[in-house]
């Protein structure tokens, strides 16, 4: 800094900065503060000559954002200006120095300025730093026609100040761009989420991400690009692009070898940004795709999900462009939010596609039986076949377990009913016979010895002719139909053969169809019961909520009285029925009702993929589980909680009745226990990630209050030092008595920066555990008196008292770390004179705290500290007057040194104190060590 100017300045720089303060923190744009700025110093400085210029590039230039002249604007304050070494541009950026010229115009140190003010008539300039936080954004030149400029320390600083301001207000007008360019380029994506999980056809999805990428990031054409099912060739499924933009229109195929390069990068999902092809040596882009379509710089996403490469999103322009960040965030959300839309529209299309085949379904069933009841449609097929054909009895019959069940029966007045059952034949001729599609005619029964194992049943119901004709489903066969005629022979003509076997058929159809009904009627059943579970269990985040809510809605759609969760291994001998759900007062289980592990039961449970049923007999004494036998349970139905290869526990269903629970029931079970136990390990997983996430936000406030502590610690004794040297330099006249002093107070801020730093050390070393531990033989008197030493100088400064109470013998002797100790007292002590008022008095009193223990108390009678903060009081960099007061200075280390100590000496360190009475801390010791590293 040029200090050899003797101008002097009308107007103090020290009366203006808070004004110019107040404009560079109001409201606007920095354009705007600028020119208030230059305004302000064009009328109350006095200021002819004003410039601002802002480092810029690699390598590093000035670009000037404007100012004024006493000759009107130039274009000299708004040039591209290089950094000369040795000018004075060059030194204020680099050094973050304030530059004082007396007459700029014959000043050699910068080439660029002097022939204008000359011209001009500047006599004298001030130039200074614009910075931000350390960093050097750019610099600010002021001059005058009418005075030179001579600045004292102080407005030295004020102008260095202003700096800052101006570097302030330019960070913060940076910030608030970007963030607005930011939320522009993002907006959309909150938006298109919610249309893209809505199901509907995929190509209407995909053209409204194109299309809202478009409008946003302005490219020459946005498109996605589609692979095959063979993966031979792309194929452009949705695009957009500018009038005669030259890229490839929907539905054009490109050969996959074009674009094999980017292939390659997108299979192992990795983006692709091309900021100038000319210039981008990779090849990723065959030479026909680029003589075909106008591509210059790109910006291409992979779409994938599970693994599976769909195809990419593809930004493309006609000219070189460089991709900002939250361009390529941007375009990687969405094409991520394409790849989980697409397979949830598979899923849908899919789920779509099968209900309209079981409409399809249902409608021809509909027409084959004209009305929506199995039962009735049977019934009046069965009847109107009987009447039709004359015959005195026709039976639809099923198989069922080995056996023939009958389902429908049509007989006229006075013919006894068929039996409801009959056996199933045993020879494989018959067998052959009963499931054949063409009729078996038997015209007397007691002459054919054709299904001899009916002749008891057949002469029981008067039967004496009959014909069979099996039905079928889809090529299985599922019953039989058969028309009989009682008291006489009778030979069945080729027409009866003929009609009963259309009516076979679509009676085959109908069974069918009323057994696929049923099931259908069945499967929605569970679906609406396992997805009543899942969409509960998915609303529920905290594990208690989980588990309260499963079991309620699992209870519920199992039909049962009450429901259990319990969380363990199978390793574990016994275990508690964490969670428990009841229906109704029939079954009341208190939630730690214990369960034995060992039992064959729970055992079976812990080993099987699949549900695991047993009854419970109130007769028997070694049924499993006696606790719920005792409690009313009498039927069990359990399956293992996994979560991929662990085992989370097992679900249990109970009733209060004997009961099998089924095939429904079980896969009710089963699909839901697969969505219990997403839930549950996800609800986990947010509860750990909670708390990890109040533990980062502790670590960093620990930081900040670290960085900014410490920092000021640090600051306070090199702005002491600097003074003095300051002094020193520029009053060469001192006395030699005054340098002496001044030498004592640097010495002893070296002192202080020393002590900081060794408490930093040694705090570091103790959160490591790499402290060196020195143990030797000391007496409790000697030690008592070594501290009241050490802190008497601090005592005499805060003018307190400290008595000491030594209720040990004189010859008690402590073996530990002589140093260690004498530092946690030490500290403890100075607390206490710091924080205690002038004239009172601090107490250290020593007890035996039984016969291995030695207490050490240091108590007095202070502000006192609230409650609510004494358990962060021994937390790093956390002060005592940080909650009483900013009066005492301090890094906040001393106690947190202590506890560290003392935790690792195996002692204790407590605190107990009330607002307005004062503080106590206690230190426990053991006599002894505790751990053998320190023997």
């Amino acid at each position: 800094m040029a200090e050899q100017t003797h101008l002097s300045s009308p107007h103090p720089w020290i009366s203006i900065l808070s004004e110019l303060s107040a404009i560079l923190q109001g409201e606007g744009n920095f354009a705007q503060k600028q020119n208030a700025l230059f305004a302000l110093l064009r009328e109350q400085p006095g200021c002819d000559l004003g410039w601002l210029g802002l480092l810029e590039g690699q390598p590093q230039h000035i670009q000037g954002q404007g100012g004024f002249t006493p000759k009107g604007s130039h274009g000299l304050l708004t040039s591209r200006m290089a950094l000369v070494p040795g000018e004075f541009i060059d030194r204020v950026t680099t050094y973050q120095e304030v530059f004082l010229s007396a007459d700029l115009g014959l000043d050699p140190r910068s080439k660029a300025w002097w022939v204008y003010a000359r011209e001009w008539g500047i006599q004298g300039v001030a130039a200074f730093p614009l910075t931000w936080r350390g960093t050097c954004l750019g610099i600010c030149l002021l001059g005058s026609c009418r005075w030179g400029l001579l600045l004292s320390t102080e407005e030295a600083r004020s102008i260095k100040i202003l700096g800052d301001l101006i570097g302030a207000a330019l960070s913060q007008d940076k910030t608030e761009v970007e963030s607005a360019r930011q939320n522009q380029l993002t907006a959309p994506l909150l938006a298109l989420t919610d249309r893209l999980r809505q199901p509907q056809q995929m190509d209407p999805v995909l053209q409204s991400v194109v299309d809202e990428l478009f409008e946003r990031l302005t490219p020459s054409r946005t498109t996605i690009y589609w692979l095959d099912a063979d993966r031979r060739e792309y194929w452009v499924r949705s695009t957009r692009q500018k009038p005669n933009g030259g890229g490839p229109v929907a539905a054009t195929r490109i050969p996959l070898r074009d674009l094999y390069g980017l292939y390659q990068e997108f299979k192992e999902d990795r983006a692709v940004a091309i900021t100038d092809i000319h210039a981008d040596l990779r090849g990723l882009i065959g030479q026909p795709y680029l003589q075909k379509f106008k591509l210059l710089a790109l910006l291409a996403h992979p779409i994938i999900y599970q693994g599976e490469l769909l195809g990419h999103l593809s930004i493309e322009h006609d000219r070189p462009r460089a991709w900002q960040p939250e361009e390529h965030q941007l375009v990687r959300a969405m094409a991520n939010l394409i790849g989980v839309t697409t397979t949830q529209v598979r899923l849908y299309e899919i789920t779509r596609r099968q209900a309209l085949e079981q409409t399809l379904i249902n409608q021809i069933t509909r027409d084959i039986r004209n009305t929506l009841d199995p039962d009735q449609v049977l019934h009046a097929a069965v009847e109107r076949l009987g009447s039709s054909l004359d015959v005195d009895r026709c039976l639809v019959m099923n198989f069922a377990h080995g056996e023939l069940d009958v389902l429908h029966e049509y007989r006229k007045p006075g013919v006894p009913a068929a039996p409801g059952k009959m056996c199933f034949p045993t020879h494989k001729l018959e067998q052959r016979t009963l499931t054949s599609s063409v009729p078996v005619a038997i015209d007397d029964t007691e002459t054919d010895f054709r299904f001899l194992s009916w002749r008891d049943s057949l002469r029981a119901s008067s039967t004496r002719a009959l014909v069979i004709c099996g039905t079928a489903y889809q090529g299985r066969p599922n019953g039989i139909l058969v028309l009989q005629r009682c008291y006489k022979p009778h030979s069945w003509t080729q027409e009866e053969k003929s009609i009963v076997q259309a009516v076979a058929d679509q009676v085959g159809i109908a069974l069918g169809q009323a057994r696929l009904y049923r099931q259908t009627q069945e499967t929605a059943e569970i679906e609406r019961r396992i997805n009543q579970v899942g969409m509960v269990v998915r609303q529920a985040i905290p594990t208690g909520d989980v588990a309260k809510l499963i079991l309620q809605e699992l209870s519920e759609a199992m039909e049962a009285p009450a429901a259990a969760l319990v969380l363990c291994t199978s390793t574990e001998q016994s275990m508690p029925l964490k969670f428990v759900y009841s229906l109704s007062n029939r079954l009341q289980l208190h939630p730690q009702t214990l369960l034995q592990v060992v039992d064959p039961f729970i055992q079976a449970v812990f080993d099987s993929p699949e549900p695991v049923e047993s009854v419970l007999s109130p007769d028997t004494p070694a049924d499993p589980q006696p606790a719920l036998r005792e409690r009313g349970v009498r039927a069990l139905l359990g399956m293992r909680l996994q979560a991929g290869q662990q085992t989370l526990g097992l679900v249990l269903v109970m009733d209060t009745h004997p009961r099998r629970w089924g095939r429904a029931f079980s896969q009710i079970l089963t699909r839901s226990v697969g969505e219990v136990a997403l839930a549950f390990s996800q609800a986990q997983s947010f509860e750990k990630l909670q708390e990890l996430s109040q533990q980062l936000r502790q670590l960093n406030e620990y930081k900040s209050n670290m960085v900014g502590i410490a920092s000021h610690e640090m600051r306070t004794p090199l702005a002491s030092i600097r003074a003095y040297i300051e002094t020193m330099l520029t009053e060469p006249d001192l006395d030699a008595e005054t340098i002496q002093e001044f030498m004592g107070g640097m010495e002893l801020e070296c002192i202080r920066l020393t002590n900081l730093l060794d408490d930093l050390t040694t705090l570091v070393a103790l959160e490591a555990r790499q402290t060196e531990w020195h143990y030797c033989d000391l007496t409790v008197q000697e030690l008592l008196r070594r501290v009241i030493e050490k802190v008497r100088p601090l005592s005499t400064l805060h003018q307190v008292q400290i008595r000491v109470e030594n209720a040990l013998p004189v010859d008690t002797i402590l073996y530990t770390d002589e140093q260690k100790v004498e530092q946690v007292l030490y500290n403890l002590l100075a607390n206490a004179c710091k924080h205690t008022r002038p004239g009172c008095q601090t107490i250290l009193s020593t007890h035996t705290h039984g016969p291995d223990w030695i207490e050490f108390s240091v108590c007095d009678d202070g502000p006192g500290i609230p409650a609510d903060k004494l358990s962060s009081l021994f937390q790093p960099f956390v002060r005592v007057q940080d909650v009483m007061n900013h009066s005492k200075g301090g890094a906040g280390l001393g106690l947190a040194i202590c506890k560290g100590i003392i935790d690792q000496m195996g002692g204790k360190i407590e605190v107990h104190s009330q607002l307005g009475q004062g503080s106590c801390f206690r230190v426990t010791l053991p006599v002894q060590p505790v751990s053998s590293e320190f023997q």
